[in-house]
């Protein structure tokens, strides 16, 4: 689980090498080169289960708009739990 972090950092071998399931949290808010790198670096989740992107409305980098962080572990647990 990553939120608001930059797996693109990660090299391409290592993202290609994660099997484990995977979700990648930003918020909607965050600027448009760190959502792109993002979205590169899901790609690049080839071997990784249920590897999704969810982007959290109105949130920016930090989360620290009303009720955003409550979001991010919401959907989360959902999430983990539908990985089981």
């Amino acid at each position: 689980m990553s939120r608001g972090g930059r797996p693109d950092l990660a090299s391409k071998d290592s993202l290609r090498a994660i099997n484990a399931a995977t979700i990648l949290i930003m918020g909607d808010k965050d600027s448009k080169v760190v959502i792109d790198l993002n979205k590169k670096a899901l790609k690049e989740l080839k071997n990784a289960r249920g590897k999704k992107l969810i982007m959290i409305p109105r949130a920016g980098h930090l989360f620290d708009e009303p009720g955003s962080i409550e979001m991010v572990g919401q959907l989360t647990l959902d999430w983990f739990k539908n990985q089981m």
